[in-house]
C-alpha cells in the first residue's frame, strides 16, 4: 500500500492537481489531506469540489483522488453518471474511472452498479489497456447472477491472444450455479488444484473460504484466509476475505 501511495503521489506532483473548472483552494486542501493520509477528509473535500464544479474534467487529479478514497459506490456512480451524460469526449481517463468503479462494485457484490458500468465498459472501452481485466471483473458479476451465457459472451470479447487464459471459466460457471455448499467446497478445491496459477483463482479461493464459513468450518476458513493474504496480497478481494 505504501509503494502504491508513493507512486500515486509522484504522479500527482508531476502534473497540475486540478482543472480550471473547480475551486482551486478546495482542490489544494483535498490534495494536502490526501498527501497527509487523511483519506476521510480528502474524499469529503473532493466530493464537495466535484459537486461545486460546473463541469468535471476526467484528467482532474481531485477526481482521481475521490475515486481512490471514496467507499460509497452510490457517490462514485453519481459522479461518473454526470460525466457520462455530458458532451465531454470519453477518453482513457474516463474508462480508467469506469474500471475503478467496476472493480469496487464487483468486490462489494453490488450487482446493479457492476452491471450498469460493466455493459458500458464492454461496449465502449475496447481501446483501454484494462479491457480484458474489466471483462473478467464483469463476468464474475454475471456468473454470480447465474447469467452464465452472457458471462461467456463477455469473455469472448477478449483479444484472441487472451481468450485462453479465461477458458476455465466454463467450469467455474458450473460451480457457481451449485446451491449445496458442501458440494461447492469439493468443486472449489478441485478447481484450485488444477487452476491455482490462473489470474482468477483469488476469486475462487475467496469463495471457498466463504463456503467453509457457511458450513461452520471456521478453522479451515481461518487457515485459508492466511493463505489468501500470503498468496494474493494485491488481490481486489483481499479486504472482503479479511472481513469474512
Amino acid at each position: 500500500m505504501r509503494v502504491a501511495l508513493s507512486f500515486l503521489l509522484t504522479v500527482f506532483f508531476a502534473v497540475p492537481i486540478f482543472s480550471n473548472h473547480g475551486n482551486p483552494d478546495l482542490a489544494k486542501k483535498t490534495f494536502e489531506a490526501f498527501y497527509n493520509k487523511d483519506f476521510p477528509k480528502s474524499r469529503n473535500l473532493a466530493f464537495q469540489y466535484l459537486k461545486d464544479s460546473e463541469s468535471i474534467d476526467t484528467s482532474d487529479k481531485v477526481l482521481k483522488i475521490f475515486f481512490i478514497t471514496e467507499p460509497d459506490l452510490n457517490h462514485l456512480d453519481l459522479i461518473l453518471d454526470r460525466i457520462y451524460i455530458s458532451n465531454q469526449k470519453k477518453n482513457f481517463h474516463f474508462y480508467k474511472l469506469v474500471y475503478i468503479l467496476l472493480e469496487k462494485s464487483t468486490v462489494a457484490e453490488n450487482h446493479k452498479i457492476a452491471t450498469k458500468w460493466g455493459e458500458i465498459f464492454v461496449n465502449e472501452a475496447k481501446n483501454s489497456k484494462r479491457y480484458s481485466r474489466g471483462l473478467y471483473l464483469y463476468s464474475l458479476t454475471l456468473f454470480q447472477r447465474n447469467e452464465s451465457q452472457r458471462a461467456e459472451t463477455v469473455l469472448l470479447n477478449c483479444k484472441s491472444t487472451e481468450i485462453v487464459m479465461f477458458s476455465p471459466k466454463l467450469e467455474l460457471n458450473r460451480i457457481l450455479s451449485l446451491t449445496d455448499e458442501k458440494v461447492k467446497i469439493k468443486q472449489y478445491r478441485r478447481y484450485l488444484r488444477n487452476n491455482y496459477k490462473a489470474n482468477y483463482s483469488d476469486f475462487v479461493l475467496a469463495s471457498l473460504i466463504q463456503s467453509y464459513k457457511k458450513v461452520g468450518k471456521v478453522n479451515k476458513a481461518t487457515n485459508l484466509k492466511r493463505k489468501f493474504e500470503r498468496d494474493f496480497a494485491s488481490s481486489i478481494f483481499l479486504e472482503k476475505v479479511r472481513n469474512l
